[in-house]
């Protein structure tokens, strides 16, 4: 990514050591003559291709060409010539020294060959010999030093490790210890890191913390760039310079190293820019604009001036208003309100806020407004924004962290907010919709358990009615079985043959009743002709004759259907079923006299018996089909049971993961398995509908420091094994569940009555309780010296504070936006905990940062610093940019409390650049 379009400081490729055709040894060898007609353009063009951002020119005692280059950089970038990019060029020359040392002397972009002739009469340079390198200074390398510096430039000794350069001619003499003592000297360049550098080097090396910066030096032009540093800047300076080589590892990255390509950020997630318009107390009239860094951002100003105003746009248009704690809710409601005059609110009807994020290579931006709330678009690569539509769920689209020192606080006041934490770090999301799904399974077979139950209800009794039945049955078997089969035989054939008759004067009452029910007219019309009349008046004759010869059939079977059952009343087989009835009849009546309660009519008791065999059969399957959902049933309760304990894997996994990450830390985090207690009582108290303090004897009783002392849910606490506490839990919701007058498992008979109750009008509140699980509880330990561990409320607001602000440093890569978080904390505090882990995390994490404590935005090297204030009614950006800015130091000084001392501590070795 080119570094022109990075807000605050970014890294620049840079190569300061370079030599051009006024060299008298560039292009040694045997192109020389060629290569001594190269161009001003074509020696650019080189460092272009290369990709070189800011490029020294450092000839060998020479500054001829720098004037040449810059006027013809101008005419470039009005030409735009093809392999054109915009590039830097620092001034510079490569000083022969008495004593044969090389000494690289750069100076700031506005500088040009005068300043370099000018540094050379200084130093005592024959200027008859300008450009040669077989010549020396008159001074001694401490006196070229100090010119340089006196000059406004920066001095560093060249290739060191090197011929020529300091530690091959003197080695680790006296010489060399006083010159890297000397303050003024901020870097110098080492070819080769694995080196053997002298003792005298490596015994100050930490405490000078010199830039050991690496150049091409190059002689060809296929050197250009070869050998680079990335030197972070907001824009390219002499004074921009002096800071990044001071801070060394946290202002230069060499091109060896594996962070060799720092400004490739298309990937990372990070907020660009916040536009707040038509605000009621910023942006009314013009837009209130502030860019970001993605490494980190620093917010100050003076009390009042909309520093946390900044923080509440970003939670507004970022759907991040969820999670506030109560002691600052109050105050963030009111800012949302549409302010007026003498009222809170920091909005109006017609306000609108934009927020530019880059993530996974897009730049997206999101607007919001009063009546559309959320609208998210997307850059194109013509620059112009794609519309993507309404979005309701920005807050995961765009995970963050946003904190202030209050809820650090709160958090180890109530540790169980880092519940929320813990499972933004994996797909909660996710494990609550299969919660759901296997919930809703479970739900729906205990629903169709029950309506199987009630389906079932009535078999004791189809049961004893069968038996009823089939003794009756064998009383009429015993005292006449053969009268009873032949009357069975016989009644059967007599309704066969009576209902085949019936049938048969049915079909002819029906036919009779169809044929009368139709009016037969003719079907002529005289429009149809003489022709078609003859043919159709035949066809009516025909269909009335039909109609009189069917009458005549239907008549002719009904005279059959009465003759045969006339015949067969009167025939010898009939005769003799009506004697068997007659005797079946007088049966009947002799077995009426000696048991009165039996059904009498034998066929009906067959049939009833019939009937109730079927019922028993439904029952049985009914009673199949209740096994088998009654062990689906307990075979999903345990697939519920294990996808909680798969929660609380996941989350222990995530503890683990942060106790690595925060070694070293103040704090131990510890996830205590079905611990919360009070919010376990509440839960348990909405399932069996008791809010308030009934059954405490049987839930929870404490004693008078909180803690539990008695009730069920006591007893799964002091449980320490957590498999344990897991068995332990179904135990006693089965105990609950089952308990009874009879058998009350120790449970008092208010409590067993009330679910007897609930079992009888509310079964699905048996089914909730069932699957009731008590969420997990956060302890937090204060780490002490020797490896102890104590409560966390035995230390001090800043050291809980210090402990619960290292563990969230830890937690992702989220962009983090954190109020004031150096409140409740000590100097040493905010620089061990602070200021080193935001110089640790800022290279793959972005950091916005609201602050008065100077050290944060200094010697965190915050990359961008915002100064706002409150003026005329309405927040305004003062002013902006890196601390290379001279406004932007005295911002720090003038605003901060310290802030003097903070840059005069910092940068005291080149605090003539501050002045």
């Amino acid at each position: 990514m080119n570094p022109f379009s990075i807000a605050g400081s970014k890294w620049w490729k840079c190569d300061f050591h370079n030599h051009t055709p006024a060299s008298t040894d560039y292009g040694k060898g045997p192109n020389q003559a060629v290569l001594l007609k190269r161009s001003p353009r074509e020696w650019l063009l080189d460092y272009m291709k290369a990709e070189i951002d800011c490029v020294g020119v450092t000839d060998h005692n020479s500054g001829e060409w720098i004037d040449i280059l810059k006027i013809e950089l101008e005419l470039m970038e009005a030409e735009q010539p093809e392999g054109y990019r915009a590039i830097v060029v620092f001034p510079g020359v490569e000083v022969s020294v008495n004593g044969g040392i090389h000494i690289v002397a750069l100076f700031d972009p506005s500088k040009g060959t005068k300043d370099i002739n000018g540094l050379l009469g200084a130093v005592g340079f024959p200027l008859e010999h300008v450009g040669k390198s077989e010549y020396t200074s008159k001074e001694s390398i401490d006196e070229v030093i100090d010119s340089i510096i006196d000059a406004g430039g920066i001095a560093i000794p060249a290739h060191v490790d090197k011929p020529t350069g300091l530690f091959e001619v003197y080695g680790g003499n006296v010489t060399v210890r006083n010159l890297l003592l000397r303050e003024c000297l901020l870097a110098i360049e080492l070819i080769n890191k694995e080196s053997v550098l002298p003792d005298t080097y490596k015994q100050h090396r930490k405490r000078l913390n010199l830039a050991e910066i690496v150049g091409s030096d190059s002689h060809l032009p296929e050197q250009a760039g070869t050998a680079y540093t990335w030197v972070k800047m907001e824009e390219p300076s002499i004074e921009a310079l002096k800071l990044a080589f001071h801070d060394g590892v946290d202002g230069i990255i060499r091109h060896e190293s594996p962070h060799s390509q720092p400004n490739q950020i298309a990937e990372r997630y990070y907020i660009r820019k916040l536009v707040v318009k038509d605000g009621y107390k910023a942006g009314n009239g013009q837009p209130l604009v502030v860019e970001f860094s993605p490494w980190q951002t620093t917010l100050i100003g003076g009390r009042g001036s909309g520093k946390s105003s900044i923080i509440n746009y970003l939670r507004i248009a970022l759907d991040k208003c969820d999670g506030i704690p109560d002691k600052i809710k109050a105050d963030f409601e009111n800012f949302k309100k549409v302010g007026s005059r003498g009222g809170v609110g920091m909005l109006k009807a017609s306000t609108e806020i934009e927020v530019l994020i880059q993530k996974d290579t897009r730049l997206l931006k999101v607007t919001w407004n009063q009546t559309d709330n959320c609208i998210l678009s997307e850059m194109n690569e013509q620059g112009d924004w794609d519309l993507i539509g309404p979005m309701s769920a920005l807050g995961k689209m765009f995970p963050m962290r946003i904190f202030n020192q209050k809820q650090l606080y709160e958090l180890t006041e109530s540790p169980n907010h880092l519940l929320n934490l813990i499972d933004s770090q994996f797909d909660k999301n996710a494990w609550s919709q299969e919660l759901e799904r296997l919930e809703a399974i479970w739900y729906a077979s205990r629903r169709n358990q029950r309506e199987l139950a009630n389906r079932m209800a009535g078999e004791p009794e189809t049961k004893e009615l069968y038996k009823s039945v089939e003794g009756k049955i064998k009383i009429f078997e015993a005292y006449g079985n053969e009268l009873l089969t032949k009357f069975k035989e016989e009644q059967q054939s007599n309704r066969l043959i009576k209902s085949g008759i019936n049938s048969v004067k049915g079909l002819t009452d029906n036919l009779q009743k169809i044929i009368e029910s139709q009016s037969i007219t003719s079907i002529y019309d005289s429009k149809m002709g003489d022709e078609l009349k003859t043919s159709v008046s035949s066809f009516d004759e025909e269909v009335k004759a039909q109609i009189v010869s069917i009458s005549k059939s239907i008549e002719n079977l009904r005279q059959i259907v009465i003759a045969f059952d006339t015949n067969y009343e009167s025939s010898e087989w009939y005769t003799k079923s009506q004697g068997t009835k007659i005797e079946y009849d007088k049966f009947i009546n002799s077995l009426k006299e000696s048991n009165p309660d039996v059904n009498l009519d034998y066929g009906a008791l067959l049939a009833q018996k019939q009937g109730l065999e079927e019922k028993l059969n439904q029952y049985k399957g009914l009673k199949d089909e209740y096994d088998a959902i009654t062990q689906n049933i307990k075979d999903q309760y345990q697939l519920i049971i294990q996808h909680h304990q798969q929660l609380r894997t996941l989350r222990n996994e995530v503890i683990h993961k942060w106790s690595k990450n925060t070694q070293g830390g103040t704090l131990a985090v510890y996830l205590n398995e079905l611990g919360d207690f009070v919010n376990s009582e509440i839960s348990f108290r909405d399932l069996i509908r008791r809010p308030g303090s009934e059954f405490a004897s049987e839930l929870l009783t404490l004693d008078d420091d909180g803690n539990p002392t008695g009730g069920f849910i006591s007893k799964i606490l002091q449980e320490q094994d957590m498999q344990s506490r897991w068995g332990l839990l179904q135990e006693i919701k089965q105990n609950i569940i089952t308990a009874s007058e009879a058998d009350p498992k120790n449970l008092g008979i208010k409590f067993i009555r009330h679910f007897q109750k609930l079992k009888e009008t509310t079964p699905e509140d048996i089914d909730r309780l069932w699957l009731w699980v008590p969420e997990d509880r956060i302890v937090l330990k204060l780490k002490r010296q020797g490896g102890k561990e104590e409560d966390i409320e035995s230390g001090s607001a800043g050291q809980k504070t210090a402990g619960i602000l290292s563990l969230l440093l830890a937690i992702d890569n989220v962009p983090l936006i954190i109020d004031q978080p150096e409140d409740d904390l000590d100097t040493r505090m905010v620089t061990e905990l602070i200021v080193e882990n935001f110089k640790r995390l800022k290279p793959h994490r972005q950091v916005i940062v609201v602050t008065h404590n100077p050290n944060i935005a200094v010697n965190a090297s915050s990359e961008k610093i915002v100064e706002l204030e409150f003026s005329s009614g309405q927040i305004r950006k003062k002013c902006s940019g890196a601390l290379q800015k001279h406004e932007v130091r005295l911002a720090v000084c003038d605003v901060m409390e310290g802030g003097r001392d903070a840059l005069e501590s910092r940068y005291y070795r080149i605090s003539k650049a501050l002045t």
